[in-house]
């Protein structure tokens, strides 16, 4: 017996019922959640900087080195991961990682961090690299989406947790103590290899869906790929969205406090509660700007993400868009608690419903033999904007620098709401409109930061 699902092709009944959660499974989401665990410390990584007294023209640059080797690596990596070489290359990783991230207490000048941070990148991406292929690998073809949609949690939980409970159990936790303790968080994912031993690929070998390695492709097959209607416009698009949130997430910590150095709190629940307030306002707490966010970027996806195929995704992407920049520019313009707390959740809004929008509009302006290349393009603009974002900021924070400091910071605010802003623009005048009907794509992680 055979069922049909969606697309028209047949999928065999022993595929259809084969489990998810199988402890290769539980062991590569486990990987995953520590490795993008570890990086969500790194949102206080600009004020790590300023302490140990790195010059202010390197902090933007020293962040952005991180994701220098993805962009350098990636596509060598993706097209040279063999089956059996991924259970080593997913060690390599993350002893890379982990001993990248004990260095950073003992660093005593620029160009050392220089080579830590060119290192710490090149860790992560073999390891979530080899991670995803194995996912690819051992999922079932008739769960993919789901099981998909389940790793990109491990992307966002962290960042969603992570900087909140930092800061309140540790606000002032900006010293190197912080990443010896993203590499000890890191330390389960090693035994947690022993369970991957012995995994037998279940995925056919001709599968192409979702999560298979997409190809690197060559010039003339990339100039084919962006020469798709809409295609460059939709890469440009994903790129400035994942730049506003790369912005937000490595600079809101000083950005707030430019803004309004000196608040008030507008309400106290307890002698803890109140200080966060403060803080949250001082810009020393971005924990909970981040969690808000990303709080509702999952529930967007977990409780409507089944609708964006029934009504017109051109037009609700560029509204998804237009709200992003929208919540920078409410708390550039109210320096206030409650526009603090608005701008987070209407900027995680319209994230939520923007970038699976964006790679589904992709998905489906591009022929199916293209579509892993185009995929695979997506996420080089993504690493684009992890390198193009810490420079932005950087260079926007000179000005705090020359005594500037509220100009500096509603500068960085209206620079993160001008690149969805201009992404919606994008999409409206040159993505074509599409028909509702079709299938949802997804990438898994699409939208995370902190690389």
């Amino acid at each position: 017996m055979q069922h049909s699902k969606g697309s028209g092709q047949a999928i065999p009944a022993v595929l259809a019922l084969e489990p998810l959660w199988t402890r290769e499974f539980v062991a590569l989401n486990l990987i995953c959640l520590l490795a993008f665990g570890s990086l969500s410390i790194f949102y206080g990584f600009y004020a790590f900087l300023e302490v140990c007294g790195v010059a202010q023209v390197w902090c933007g640059p020293l962040i952005s080195l991180f994701s220098v080797s993805a962009l350098l690596l990636r596509p060598y990596i993706a097209t040279h991961l063999k089956p059996k070489i991924i259970i080593p290359a997913l060690a390599l990783g993350q002893c890379v990682s982990i001993l990248a991230l004990l260095s950073y207490s003992s660093l005593g000048n620029t160009w050392s961090l220089v080579l830590v941070r060119l290192i710490h990148g090149a860790g992560h991406v073999l390891t979530l690299s080899a991670a995803v292929a194995m996912l690819a690998l051992i999922m079932p073809p008739s769960r993919s989406g789901e099981g998909f949609g389940i790793n990109s949690l491990a992307a966002l939980i962290p960042n969603a947790l992570v900087p909140y409970l930092a800061e309140t159990f540790f606000p002032q936790a900006i010293s190197g103590a912080i990443y010896t303790g993203g590499a000890l968080f890191m330390l389960p994912g090693l035994p947690a290899l022993l369970l991957l031993r012995g995994a037998a690929p279940r995925t056919p070998a001709s599968w192409s869906g979702p999560g298979k390695a997409a190809p690197a492709g060559t010039w003339a097959q990339i100039r084919q790929g962006i020469s798709q209607p809409g295609a460059p416009a939709l890469l440009g698009a994903f790129g400035l969205a994942i730049l506003s949130i790369v912005m937000l997430f490595f600079f809101l910590k000083p950005i707030a406090m430019m803004v309004n150095p000196n608040p008030d709190c507008l309400y106290s629940l307890g002698a803890q509660s109140e200080k966060r307030i403060c803080l949250v306002r001082q810009g020393e707490d971005p924990g909970l700007f981040l969690f808000l966010v990303t709080s509702m970027i999952i529930s967007v996806r977990a409780l409507f993400s089944r609708f964006f195929d029934k009504v017109d995704r051109k037009t609700l992407c560029a509204a998804g868009l237009s709200a992003m920049a929208a919540g920078p520019v409410l708390f550039a313009l109210v320096p206030q608690t409650w526009a603090f707390i608005a701008a987070a959740l209407i900027f995680g809004l319209g994230m939520g419903v923007a970038t699976p929008l964006l790679t589904a509009l992709m998905f489906t302006a591009t022929p199916p033999a293209l579509r892993g290349l185009n995929t695979n393009l997506m996420l080089q603009m993504m690493d684009v904007a992890h390198v193009a974002g810490p420079l932005m900021g950087g260079l926007l924070m000179s000005f705090a620098a020359s005594g500037q400091a509220a100009v500096s910071g509603k500068a960085l605010l209206l620079a993160s709401a001008a690149a969805p802003f201009a992404a919606a623009l994008l999409v409206g005048r040159w993505v074509p409109r599409q028909s509702a009907s079709g299938a949802m794509a997804r990438v898994a992680g699409a939208g995370t930061v902190g690389r």
